[in-house]
């Protein structure tokens, strides 16, 4: 794959305005149900100068035994001046010694009486997946491109908390790249690639908005399945504006979708009450609200076209999904959570 689909797209300078750019990744433990989610995001605001903030989010099962959120599950953050990002030709960006480059990424956050580190390392994926294949239709959807350069990759590395070490062997892996000058007005995404019943299947879908409402108003929505060796893209003009169809509702996303080969409907639920809830500012000075799970349940039923009676059945308790809308009160969210 290309390094030029982790470099900044973002002609990012002190007088930058207006503007934002995510580099992010999701791994999950290949044998126990922990999954870490890290992002390095960078902002410039209409009367602000850029400035970066590394995030932290981890997610063990283990931890929610009892009814009520266990204390263990948390989200950590951090503020970076313009004068500590740096952009490396390997792809990706740096906050100080804390980095996402093409190949590895590693970094360090403390915060809620945690410390938390991660050093991890993957080959990068052959080629880069874009949601939306067309990029006029993209830009008539919104004003941000999402890119996956790393969609089905395996890391390596470990994860430090508050001393204890979470080593990761052969974990499955994702890794995306959103930028642009306003985020969508809202959006439902959703990614897995760790099935049980297949270790090679990846998928990957969106969901986006442009109106506000919520509940989300019907959508333009696209898809992207790897099975049995072979690549499913549901992401052309027709697919978006026809027959894609996707229902999304706190907690739970339905949706479907044909491909001249392949049909395809699936859902993915949140975890009551043990997602993460993050809002965001955005390059417009609005907010944005995060119901984030990377331990989600996930069905995808495959048909033959034309056939009613499915072939396979995919199942999973290691997807990944966010629903983001804009709707929602600032006083919902501890301060630390704010960008």
């Amino acid at each position: 794959m290309p390094i030029s689909d982790n470099l900044s797209k973002i002609p990012w300078s002190e007088q930058t305005r207006s503007s934002y750019e995510v580099w992010y990744a999701i791994v999950n433990h290949p044998t126990l149900l922990k999954a870490f989610w890290f992002r390095y995001s960078l902002l410039a605001r209409p009367n602000s100068p850029p400035e970066g903030r590394l995030w932290a989010i981890y997610f063990d099962e283990e931890d929610f035994k009892q009814p009520e959120v266990n204390d263990k599950q948390f989200l950590i953050t951090q503020t970076f001046p313009w004068s500590e990002i740096q952009f490396s030709e390997e792809g990706g960006v740096q906050f100080g010694p804390h980095f996402l480059h093409h190949h590895r990424a590693g970094g360090s956050i403390s915060g809620k009486n945690r410390q938390v580190s991660w050093n991890f390392t993957w080959t990068p994926a052959p080629q880069c997946h874009r949601p939306v294949a067309n990029a006029f239709l993209y830009s008539l959807m919104s004003k941000s491109i999402h890119l996956t350069p790393n969609s089905q990759i395996q890391m390596n590395g470990e994860l430090i908390i508050n001393g204890e070490k979470i080593e990761f062997s052969q974990a499955p892996a994702h890794q995306g790249h959103t930028y642009g000058t306003q985020m969508p007005l809202g959006w439902i995404w959703g990614q897995c690639s760790q099935f049980n019943e297949s270790d090679q299947a990846c998928f990957e879908g969106v969901a986006l908005y442009k109106k506000k409402s919520h509940p989300f108003p019907p959508a333009r929505n696209s898809f992207y399945l790897h099975y049995q060796g072979k690549e499913y893209a549901f992401n052309r003009w027709f697919q978006i504006l026809r027959t894609n169809q996707s229902q999304g509702t706190l907690p739970l996303w339905n949706f479907e979708a044909r491909h001249p080969e392949l049909w395809l409907r699936g859902n993915i639920r949140l975890r009551p009450a043990k997602f993460a809830h993050v809002a965001y500012l955005t390059p417009n000075d609005q907010f944005l609200f995060n119901h984030n799970d990377c331990l989600a349940q996930i069905q995808l039923t495959l048909y033959h076209p034309h056939e009613t009676k499915p072939f396979q059945t995919l199942t999973s308790k290691r997807a990944n999904l966010e629903f983001v809308f804009r709707e929602g009160s600032r006083k919902d969210f501890e301060p630390h959570y704010i960008l």
